[in-house]
């Protein structure tokens, strides 16, 4: 006994540390916590944190979200006594973790119940480096009510749930949002938790009398209006929380197991439940719970037909189960305890650790030439590994940029790319390349620019000149015309001139004998040469 409570003690002291942050190690699991142990937990903003732990319960490190916002990211807190918030996701490329909070610092009173207009609903990302973005809001979303959980298939698309508003959609760093989720369904303003199995949207609820375990319209929809569809033989009973598919059968198609963490007593069916679809119906195969202790939190891995399961089990304890079962089997096997949180804290939401981001594409150069009035765009990159295409992008003043061209990647180990911007403007053009990789993720370079110089004059040849007569100048924009005048300024001849060109021959056969002048106007300006009909 003495020794129990001496590692309880230990344990304690060690995780409200605030660690140094380091990478995290692929195979790990992070559980969100609030709370640090200074004070017991209350209907208030709590610090909240990431809490990383090996597959055998040993804290590696606690970071900390930020209590304030800075550096463009918001604040992130959650509710203290909130028991279905801080329900993280591992995003679907596998990159990042995924959470909602609060743009509110500590000791707010009833951070859930006030409006997004003073205390925003925020989304944030961690990746595996542990750099946090928090650099999402909701405008309205989640007015007065809780964000739970947030589920994302590449960092910047984003699904969110709560209660109040329904399921909704957002990008990286935008405010605007779409609720996606129907709102003519009955209940259908209160989820739990989301997540994304086979390029399709799932979600949790505990409310009402029709729905538990839902698909959510077609795919990972981003418009509004998706019905929601229950999961045939899965009871609308119960509590739900986090839960995960898997594909263990060799006959039925797609994900067949489902596993939900459900937090009602585990005397009615709480506890971690087991289903297995059979082409019409989900089965149930059992439940078990850890000492009669209810889930809310659920993450885990597939290899084979065994599944790693990792749960949140009272707000209080981190489990492991390993079920190898398979397909339509009893679940018999039992939870393995990995960790206890401190006193005054509390465990919500859990999943595996990010996965290290592909080794970047090195952009060894990207240059910009001007060439007979066009602008040629140079670039060359090492190490292309899922790149999905090259944008070229121009601007005009160095701050909006609009596409110029494209360029599919090859993903060579070495590659030269090229592409022309034939129309520049007159004075300074301004070019960056964007990187866009498969998951849609993208990066700059850093911007090259060429000034195109008014032309000073004109070049004609030859001079003099009996019948054709080319005439060189700058690139014609619409409405470009050239002019020739007799030596005392009378107009004789009109041309218009091709727009986009930069040389224009005229024939002058028909002209006198004698000295002309010629007179070249293009986007407001006059340039003038001369030369000697024989």
């Amino acid at each position: 006994m003495f020794m129990k409570i001496f590692f309880t003690l230990i344990l304690t002291v060690f995780i409200v540390t605030v660690y140094g942050q380091v990478p995290f190690t692929q195979g790990n699991v992070v559980v969100f916590r609030v709370g640090d142990g200074s004070a017991p937990l209350r209907n208030v903003s709590t610090k909240a944190f990431l809490d990383e732990y090996t597959p055998v319960g040993i804290l590696v490190q606690s970071i900390e979200l930020p209590r304030t916002a800075t550096g463009g990211n918001f604040a992130l807190t959650a509710s203290g006594t909130a028991t279905t918030e801080g329900l993280i996701n591992l995003s679907i490329n596998r990159k990042y973790i995924t959470f909602g909070g609060y743009n509110a610092d500590t000791g707010i009173v009833s951070v859930a119940s006030l409006a997004s207009s003073s205390y925003k609903r925020v989304i944030g990302r961690i990746n595996n480096a542990a750099t946090t973005n928090i650099t999402t809001s909701l405008d309205s979303a989640f007015s007065t009510y809780n964000i739970r959980s947030v589920i994302s298939t590449d960092g910047n698309a984003f699904w969110m749930s709560g209660s109040g508003s329904g399921i909704r959609y957002t990008t990286l760093g935008v405010s605007a949002d779409t609720r996606v989720s129907s709102a003519q369904q009955a209940y259908p303003s209160n989820f739990r938790s989301l997540n994304i199995f086979g390029g399709q949207l799932y979600a949790t609820t505990g409310s009402g009398t029709s729905f538990r375990m839902v698909s959510v319209g077609t795919n990972t929809p981003i418009d509004s209006g998706n019905v929601l569809t229950q999961f045939p033989g899965v009871p609308v009973t119960g509590s739900p929380n986090q839960f995960f598919l898997a594909d263990l059968s060799t006959t039925i198609p797609g994900n067949d197991v489902l596993y939900i963490a459900d937090d009602a007593a585990a005397t009615s069916g709480g506890g971690l439940q087991k289903y297995s679809y059979n082409g019409t119906t989900w089965v149930s195969n059992g439940a078990v719970s850890p000492a009669l202790t209810p889930l809310k939190g659920l993450t885990a891995s597939v290899i084979g037909s065994t599944v790693t399961l990792y749960a949140v089990g009272g707000a209080a304890k981190l489990y492991s189960l390993v079920d190898a079962s398979g397909y339509n089997a009893a679940l018999t096997a039992p939870f393995v305890e990995l960790a206890t949180v401190g006193t005054n804290m509390a465990f919500r939401g859990v999943a595996l650790a990010p996965e290290p981001l592909v080794a970047p594409i090195k952009l060894v150069s990207f240059n910009a030439s001007l060439s007979q009035g066009m602008v040629n765009l140079t670039w060359k990159t090492n190490n292309e590994s899922n790149v999905s295409e090259f944008v070229v992008e121009r601007s005009v003043d160095g701050v909006k940029f609009s596409t110029l061209d494209k360029a599919e990647a090859t993903n060579q180990s070495e590659a030269m790319y090229s592409s022309k911007d034939a129309s520049p403007i007159k004075g300074i053009n301004y070019y960056r390349l964007k990187t866009v990789d498969n998951d849609a993720t993208f990066k700059y370079s850093e911007v090259v620019s060429i000034n195109i110089l008014k032309s000073t004059k004109l070049t004609v040849f030859p001079n003099p000149v009996q019948n054709n007569v080319k005439i060189s100048h700058d690139r014609a924009s619409a409405g470009a015309t050239i002019k020739l005048l007799t030596a005392d300024g009378q107009q004789v001849k009109t041309f218009n001139v091709q727009t986009g060109a930069v040389q224009t021959s005229l024939l002058v056969s028909e002209l006198s004998r004698g000295h002309y002048i010629v007179v070249y106007e293009n986007d407001g300006e006059k340039t003038t040469s001369k030369f000697i009909k024989q």
